[in-house]
């Protein structure tokens, strides 16, 4: 640390002049001149521990719980062996060195000067909360002098930072004098400066400012530093004490550099751990640690670098997503869709108006707000406050030598009047940049744009180093810098590394925000929402609007806009964009996750309805342009269920998803969805099928047990899958005293008609059908074993109690539906059956049964490295660790496969569609995944990309999407279904900070030729059942046996880790293994036989550990279903 120079009566004289030229002649105080760029650099790389903080407070905020109307605060101070606080060396007896540490305004740091640091701390906190959070504090007079010098808290040689253990000895010190038991905020000013403002990084031994949370604590006690993981005071409950210690300078000034004479001010710092305590985020980048390869957001938000804004002396408020956690804002919601003008008033007042929300995919949305640096337009800061209208915060000199109250001495408690900031133009230095003139401030009013990523806010939480703005392409909470230079995601020095003047939208430059400009409208995906803000208003009304007079210095004044508007709009489809058709948002409070989007024709009418089921017992039904089937209150501006289910008088408890059929036989479809004590039914008119107990609305059979979606079978066995008006019953999952079964109950009265029991165990995912064979996963988790049964309910007569075929499964099966899809190259009309079966790690496996029900090949165990992230699909469709695909029988990738997408998707526990997509030139079926952030991933048969997609649909994604007529043009249509956690500020009278579910449907039209499997479960029966016939699986070989010509390769080549995988591909079904040799012929290694299906091609892992480098030989011997054998030879490199 170098000593501070102090500024000198002169330089106090110009007052923080903040208008370009009127400070000629005189130094700037500090907050008025640039901040030299290597000074803000460093800042960056020493401040980033600072800002790395608030681990167990910011989680609080996000489920709900409001910050708090008023923090009862104590302020505690203490000096150390080799320093002491300013002013105490005649108070403390010792032979201590001369102080590093000055003050312009005070002869000491004591408790005057404490007082009216919390005084700045509550006028800011007042402030920016728009009254909803007052600061009420206490300073206890009596410092500590610790025994141990500052490095042994700041830089301990073995232990490192210990500021609990500071914090513990100084409430250890003072528990007598002091009941902690009425406090909730306990701040600690310790003697000198923080380290974060060792710009010179010569001071090692200082203390970095923090917020100590439970956490520190919990660490303090593992560790040995606690006896218990709080500190102890008097009058606290036993097992309870102090966990939560804002530990701060006495000053943040030191260190001058160059012609920066290092003047920082603490108020923003001071602010900041404020923040940190409440529960806000903390938002800059620190990463990479050391030099972070961004900014975060900047300027523009106390807890970024606005903690150093005008060098600490004028901290900006803090951004809307901040206050939005705090509780002390409420955006107003402007919908694209809908469009019009959008009207913000300044951001400053905490009224409706103060911030825009504008909505991209739920989780991620714009918020828009209009900061105004100068409201009076003087071009000076200014506050009510200000008494001897010097334009800075200090204090009335009642001694003054001006005669005006200017200080021109130190501060006299007895004569002297410390200065109030309650409405001061705290934005004022906001945008201050090295572009500028020294003395000119506050030109950066406007519209300020935040890019709002909630799901990234979700993922950044427990872990261990602050990840929040990690990112800088896909950040928590990003501003939108209008001048399309994007300053603050590079850690390149410039003059507007921090942000500039130029980053506001307005009439004045930058009045577009569109597909089409930079930065442009696309979700963080990256995909395109044709959103357009344009129009925005000027924010200059009159540049000469009236003359200051400062001094002998006079110039014209600005008159800002009282408010400020833009247009918003959501473009068309076309131009290369498809864009949504309709959307709708349902009630707060609704949660369709797991709702697996239903197309069904409930009215006859040759066009699909949407259907959908929520976690509280609403079923939702929607046509394809997104109003409602029914309108129960005739009212079109409200959405409301069209049904509530109940079961023993609360909200029923869905096993979802809902599924489509006529029940009981009336010709009409029917809504059923089951619940954990049977299955409810809805007919179109949204009115249950049976009238049964009050308090159980839609009650059509009662099944204890039941624990699985109902699925629909056709009473008629060979019925078209899924046609809505066909005859079905439903088939119920149930697990009662450890035996499980399946009941078929329908008709009017619910009858069950027939009941087949599995045996010990539980089913453990809805039953799926192939045509006329029914196959169900049976878990056993007291064995840890899984079986699978499969019934031909073809059999005619099916008796009573129909008898099954059961498998022994590897694993332990999981919640996902197994899939039958038939083996390439086999007579279509009577296909051997692939059944693809996950257990609840995500492992798969294969199961392979011949026409009449024999089992052909079991136990094919996918490979070890592929663990799926949601059900698979048709064509062996899975999303597995960021990579979607399409796998054979056995788990290996099919050729093309698999895709790697950026960003890395995780699966949303969605079934990948199965359709012939109109944007597609290739032939063939193509596949469509849902990723979780809600973007739909389409790509052809061999992962071909496809233009045009993906599409971002909304976040996150709640299930399966669906296709059908949802009112287009000749082809099918596209919904799309996501639920998402919102924080919607405040909520009940202002008592809570709350996030609830939201959810959100999306309809494209025109997205499909043909659908082979357009639903969850294949159709509106969700049977598993499909058109196998017309499916266009994996592409066909020539006729014959043996190896296919080429097919034979080896990978990874060169092989630098220590498996080998050799692929090929056969024409028909049979046996495989591999040996390896050197070149001398030396076999070096062999794998057993495998089973390899016809066509698919397969992979054979061959462990070669400590194989040196050099050239190998790969023989593959295949032998097909005649016993005929073929080998082929290839060669392949290992490089260590």
């Amino acid at each position: 640390m170098r000593a501070f120079a102090p500024v000198t009566p002169v330089v106090l004289l110009a007052a923080l002049l903040g208008y370009a030229g009127a400070a000629a002649n005189v130094v700037p105080l500090p907050g008025t001149e640039p901040l030299p760029t290597e000074i803000a650099r460093r800042l960056a790389e020493r401040a980033a521990p600072l800002r790395d903080e608030a681990r167990a407070v910011q989680p609080r905020r996000l489920p709900g719980e409001k910050a708090p109307d008023a923090l009862e605060t104590i302020v505690i101070s203490c000096d150390f062996a080799d320093s002491l606080l300013l002013g105490r060396h005649s108070v403390v007896p010792g032979d201590f060195p001369p102080p590093r540490q000055t003050d312009r305004h005070y002869d000491a740091h004591d408790s005057t000067f404490l007082h009216h640091k919390l005084q700045d701390v509550a006028a800011y906190y007042a402030d920016v909360s728009g009254g909803a959070l007052e600061v009420r504090f206490t300073v206890h007079p009596r410092a500590i002098n610790l025994p141990q010098p500052m490095s042994w808290y700041g830089n301990h040689p073995d232990r490192g930072e210990q500021t609990v253990a500071m914090a513990a000895a100084v409430i250890d010190s003072l528990d007598g004098e002091i009941d902690f038991t009425r406090y909730d905020t306990v701040v600690l000013v310790h003697a000198g400066a923080g380290e974060e403002t060792d710009i010179l990084g010569d001071s090692p031994e200082q203390i970095y400012s923090t917020y100590l949370d439970p956490a520190d604590f919990q660490s303090a006690f593992a560790d040995g530093e606690l006896a218990q993981p709080y500190i102890p005071a008097l009058g606290f409950a036993a097992g309870t004490g102090i966990d939560r210690v804002l530990v701060l300078p006495e000053t943040a000034q030191q260190d001058p550099y160059g012609l920066f004479g290092g003047g920082f001010g603490s108020l923003g710092l001071y602010c900041f751990e404020f923040g940190l305590h409440l529960g806000m985020l903390s938002l800059s980048d620190f990463t990479p640690a050391g030099r972070p390869d961004s900014q975060g957001v900047g300027q523009y938000d106390l807890m970024g670098y606005g903690l150093f804004v005008g060098l600490g002396y004028l901290p900006p408020q803090p951004g809307p997503f901040n206050k939005l956690l705090m509780g002390w804002l409420d955006p107003e919601s402007a919908d694209p869709d809908i469009g019009g003008t959008v009207t913000l008033l300044p951001a400053a007042g905490a009224h409706g108006l103060a911030c825009a929300r504008i909505d991209i995919t739920g989780q991620e949305y714009w918020l828009a707000e209009y900061r105004l640096q100068d409201p009076n337009g003087d071009r000076r800061f200014s506050f009510p406050g200000d008494l001897n209208g010097n334009g800075f915060p200090d204090f009335w000199d009642a001694d003054s030598r001006f005669d005006d109250g200017t200080p021109t001495g130190k501060f006299d408690p007895a004569t002297d009047i410390h200065e109030d900031l309650r409405g001061a133009e705290w934005d004022f230095a906001m945008s201050e940049n090295n572009a500028r003139r020294d003395g000119e401030l506050g030109f950066g009013s406007g519209i300020y744009i935040w890019h709002v990523d909630e799901a990234v806010v979700a993922r950044a939480f427990g872990q261990a180093t602050n990840l929040f703005n990690a990112n800088p392409a896909r950040k928590a909470v990003d501003l939108e810098e209008a001048d399309g230079i994007q300053d603050l995601d590079t850690n390149e020095p410039s003059n507007w590394q921090l942000g500039g003047d130029h980053d506001s939208f307005r009439g004045e430059g930058n009045a577009r925000f569109g597909p089409d400009t930079r930065p442009d409208t696309r979700s963080n995906a990256g995909l395109p929402t044709g959103i357009v803000m344009s129009g925005f208003s000027d924010v200059v009304l009159d540049s000469a609007a009236y003359m200051v007079q400062v001094g002998d210095s006079t110039y014209a004044g600005f008159d800002y806009a009282d408010a400020m508007t833009f247009s918003l709009a959501r473009l068309a489809p076309g131009d290369g964009m498809r864009l949504p058709a309709a959307r709708v948002t349902l009630p707060a409070g609704t949660d369709l996750s797991g709702s697996h989007l239903l197309a069904v024709d409930l009215d006859g009418a040759g066009t699909g309805e949407i259907v959908a089921a929520d976690r509280a017992g609403g079923v939702w039904v929607f046509r394809g342009d997104l109003t409602e089937f029914l309108d129960h209150d005739g009212d079109p501006a409200t959405i409301e269920p069209f049904a509530a289910g109940r079961s023993g008088g609360a909200a029923a408890a869905w096993l979802l998803p809902a599924a489509a059929g006529d029940l009981d036989g009336n010709g009409t479809p029917d809504i059923v969805v089951a619940t954990g004590g049977g299955v409810h039914a809805f007919g179109v008119d949204g009115q249950p099928l049976r009238a049964l107990a009050p308090g159980d609305n839609g009650l059509y059979a009662e099944v204890p047990g039941c624990n699985q979606p109902v699925v629909l079978v056709p009473v008629a066995v060979d019925a078209v899958a899924g046609e809505p008006t066909t005859r079905v019953d439903a088939l119920v999952a149930w697990s009662r005293d450890g035996v499980c079964g399946l009941d078929w109950l329908g008709g009017v009265e619910g009858t069950v008609t027939r009941t087949l029991e599995l045996g010990s165990g539980y089913i453990a995912a809805p039953p799926q059908l192939a045509g006329s064979w029914l196959a169900c996963t049976i878990a056993d988790t007291l064995a840890g074993t899984g079986r699978l049964a499969v019934v031909d309910l073809a059999r005619d007569p099916l008796p009573a109690v129909p008898e099954f075929v059961e498998i022994q499964l590897l694993g332990v099966p999981g919640s996902w539906p197994p899939v039958l899809t038939p083996m390439p190259g086999d007579d279509a009309a009577a296909p051997h059956l692939a059944v693809l079966v996950l257990d609840r790690e995500g492992a798969g496996e294969g199961v392979v049964l011949g026409p009449d029900l024999t089992i052909v090949g079991r136990g094919r165990a996918w490979p070890s490295d592929l663990r799926v992230h949601g059900p698979p699909g048709p064509g062996g469709a899975v999303m597995a660790d960021g990579r979607v695909g399409r796998v054979g029988q056995a788990g290996d990738w099919l050729d093309g496969w698999p895709r790697t997408l950026a960003p890395a998707a995780v699966g949303a526990g969605a079934s990948a569609l199965v359709a012939r997509l109109v944007d597609a030139p290739q032939a063939g079926d193509h596949y469509l995944f849902t990723a979780n952030d809600g973007r739909l991933i389409a790509r052809g048969a061999r992962g071909e990309e496809i233009s045009g997609w993906p599409l971002q649909g909304p976040a996150a994604a709640a299930g399966t999407p669906a296709i059908g007529d949802f009112g287009g043009g000749t082809d099918q249509d596209l919904a799309s279904v996501g639920t998402f956690r919102r924080v919607i500020g405040n909520a009940e009278a202002g008592a809570a900070l709350v996030t609830v579910p939201f959810a959100e449907i999306v309809v494209w039209h025109d997205v499909a030729a043909a659908a082979r499997w357009p639903m969850w479960g294949g159709s509106a029966w969700r049977s598993g059942d499909w058109d196998r016939i017309g499916f266009v699986g994996v592409p066909t070989v020539a006729a014959g046996t043996g190896l296919v010509p080429g097919s034979h390769f080896c990978y990874p080549n060169p092989l630098n880790g220590e498996v080998l995988r050799a692929r090929a591909q056969t024409r028909g079904p049979g046996r495989a293994r591999v040996t390896v040799h050197d070149l001398a012929g030396e076999q070096l290694a062999a794998t057993d036989w495998r089973d390899v299906a016809a066509v698919e091609p397969f992979a054979i892992e061959v462990p070669l550990p400590g194989v040196a480098s050099g050239m190998y030989f790969c023989r593959l011997v295949v032998v097909d279903g005649d016993g005929r054998t073929e080998s082929s030879v290839v060669t392949f490199a290992v490089e260590r």
